[in-house]
């Protein structure tokens, strides 16, 4: 048997930068039995500090374990993470690898469209995993070019790896066929929040004494920038709804809207916003055993990392419908794990909210729901669906 029919089929993945939340993943599939991976990174941001502008603050990620999996860095330096990121010496280190199949994040960047042109050319299968969703509103002329541009993309690659049940709407809208979309969520650090969860209970006490937070207060939360599209603001004026007197809210995160929604928290419910700033992902586990319902009011969210965390955690969620996290399979059920609402309307996130915490049998199931959801689509995440695309294009 010669050495290419023996070996491990080998699939590359070129990434833009070293990101919290997928390092973990690619760590997950090195130890993958199927498969052998190596990671291509354009930028060494987040290894390299770098200015994002939506934090409004110098980033650098702690914890990024990149020495977990076989990866190179096509670039030393923390190159601006923007459409225009490219790294013309991936070619040759692909070439020098050999992969079975390729994956890349999208087509927005350069370097994704760079790799889909020589994959296609070297006959490599390739792989897109695609966020994206039809729920937030677009311009005339976004959907226009969409129309134009994404089919070529989409008809193309062998394997659409998806998000979840917007996601998939969203490629089969734009010319992907269902044979080729395989579900790929997205990933969470796995590890250490199964390792968390047992000391749950000690690190919830812990962080709500932390933060201020009464013991036997009912607390909403969300993680995420402080910016005018994610909506917080929602949240803080929410607490002035009936029947939401006792209710506490915690924001996790930093942006721009953060002295204006203090100065909203402080008139619409003063003492009972609890601003936690930025939160290095390790310490995040803490924070969200802490509250009991995990809100998400954005107006326009592909599939929120947070929202699978807070799931795999075992809370409840109540999420805007333009979020893309919800669906019969996706991270929020509703019903089964939590609550949809129509984005903006107030009444109807506190109503909502009050759903969850009214009763405690029913905040307890509806717990225990995310938690089965959460870790279901977590084995998906870090590496049972690259597995059945492998599968599915005759790799494996």
């Amino acid at each position: 048997m010669n050495e290419t029919a023996s070996r491990r089929p080998r699939l590359a993945i070129v990434a833009s930068h070293p990101i919290q939340h997928f390092c973990p993943q690619y760590a997950s599939f090195a130890r993958r039995p199927e498969f052998q991976t190596r990671v291509f990174f354009a930028s060494a941001a987040g290894l390299r500090t770098y200015s994002d502008r939506n934090f409004g603050s110098e980033v650098k990620w702690e914890g990024l374990d990149v020495d977990a999996f076989d990866h190179e860095l096509l670039s030393e330096d923390p190159l601006p993470i923007d459409g225009r990121l490219d790294a013309p010496n991936v070619i040759d280190r692909l070439t020098a690898f050999e992969p079975d199949a390729v994956l890349i994040y999208g087509y927005d960047l350069r370097v994704s469209r760079r790799v889909w042109t020589w994959a296609r050319r070297a006959r490599v299968r390739l792989f897109m995993f695609t966020d994206s969703e039809l729920r937030h509103r677009r311009s005339l002329l976004t959907l226009a070019a969409k129309r134009l541009i994404i089919p070529r993309y989409y008809r193309s690659v062998d394997v659409c790896l998806t998000t979840g049940d917007a996601n998939e709407d969203y490629c089969r809208h734009y010319g992907a066929p269902s044979e080729r979309l395989v579900r790929a969520p997205y990933p969470m650090d796995r590890d250490l929040y199964t390792k968390a969860l047992a000391d749950r209970d000690a690190l919830r006490a812990s962080a709500r004494a932390a933060l201020g937070v009464p013991p036997d207060a009912f607390v909403c939360g969300m993680v995420g920038k402080l910016v005018a599209w994610k909506r917080q603001s929602d949240a803080i004026l929410a607490l002035a709804q009936p029947g939401m007197e006792r209710v506490h809210l915690v924001l996790l995160g930093t942006g721009s809207r953060r002295e204006e929604w203090g100065q909203l928290a402080q008139q619409v419910a003063p003492g009972r916003v609890h601003f936690a700033g930025f939160i290095q992902p390790r310490d995040l586990p803490s924070y969200y055993f802490a509250i009991d319902c995990y809100v998400h009011t954005s107006e326009r969210e592909p599939h929120s990392v947070a929202i699978s965390e807070a799931v795999f955690g075992g809370c409840p969620a109540v999420i805007s419908h333009r979020c893309g996290s919800h669906g019969p399979t996706d991270d929020v059920q509703v019903g089964r794990n939590g609550f949809v609402y129509h984005c903006g309307d107030l009444g109807a996130l506190a109503r909502a909210i009050l759903a969850v915490g009214s009763d405690s049998h029913r905040h307890a199931a509806l717990g225990r729901e995310s938690r089965r959801i959460g870790q279901h689509n977590q084995e998906l995440a870090h590496g049972d669906g690259i597995v059945n695309a492998l599968r599915l294009v005759g790799i494996l």
